[in-house]
Order: structure tokens, then sequence, then C-alpha cells
């Protein structure tokens, strides 16, 4: 068995992503914004236009029955044979929860067919940056996103899944 579990977000687990946005403080430091039931139903609803929600994938993240963090996906963006993270927010830091998750998504996204994994990273973010860096990623290009329904400064990353 996995030893991580991936639970569709819906409307009956709000509460349990809120958690974990709260335990995030210093990520939502650099956006100025207090997490609220009302930033994950955003967050839950939020996608690039045109892209398919059937392809949108917001999960808890479990280990051994406990909530540990929250994942954004969206499958086949920005091309068809990519997978972005649009949020990896982890609870309990400093345990490798980060790297394990990312490692056994990868291996099963690999198998899947998927050949790329892009993200982005505010550009304030810089323990953020040093961890996907660490993961293997590489800076693509500077870009904005959205984010509290304002503008911000992000650098966007991509990875090459092992052949």
């Amino acid at each position: 068995m996995s030893e991580y579990q991936f639970i569709p977000l819906t409307s009956t687990n709000l509460s349990a992503a809120l958690s974990v946005y709260q335990a995030n403080s210093d990520y939502f430091a650099l956006t100025d914004e207090q997490p609220t039931l009302a930033t994950v139903q955003a967050d839950l609803a939020a996608g690039p236009p045109q892209f398919d929600p059937a392809n949108k994938h917001f999960q808890l993240i479990t280990q051994d029955g406990r909530v540990i963090g929250v994942i954004d996906l969206l499958f086949g963006y920005p091309e068809a044979s990519s997978v972005y993270i649009g949020l990896l927010l982890i609870a309990v830091h400093n345990h490798g929860h980060g790297r394990r998750v990312l490692a056994q998504l990868s291996q099963s996204w690999h198998q899947a067919g998927f050949t790329t994994i892009h993200l982005a990273v505010l550009q304030n973010n810089s323990k953020a940056q040093r961890f996907w860096r660490a993961q293997g990623f590489y800076e693509t290009q500077p870009a904005t996103a959205m984010s509290a329904g304002q503008p911000v400064a992000v650098m966007s990353y991509a990875k090459q899944l092992d052949k």
C-alpha cells in the first residue's frame, strides 16, 4: 500500500483542508491573506480559462488516516502530457512529507504516461523555491498569477519525469 492516500476535496471536507491552510501561516503571510473556508472554496473552483474542470483534482493528502496536506492538480495542462501542481500545502513541516508525496505521485504520473510537471512559486517565497529546486525542478520563466483576486509575481518551474 502507498504511504499517502488522496481524497477528493468536496463541500463535506472543506474544514479539513482549512486546517492545513491555517497550518501554513508563513505562506499566507506572503499573500496578505487570512485563510477561510471561502479561500478553500475559491481554490477548489479555480482553474485556467478554457480548462476542463474534469481534469482538476483538488485533494486532501492523508497518511494513516490523518490529513497531512492538500494538493491541487491539473492533468493535461499546460500540455496534454503535463501535470500542473497548482498548490501543495503540508500541515506538518520538516518531516519529508512534501518530498515523499511528490516522489509517490511522480512515479504514478510517469507510469500513466505524463512526461513533465509544471508549477509556479511566488517570487517572494524563497523557502518554496529552494524546496522545488531540491526536487529537481528548474526555472522556466517569470509570470503573473492571481492570488486572493490580486496579481502576484511568480516564477514558473518544470521538471521532466524520469524516462
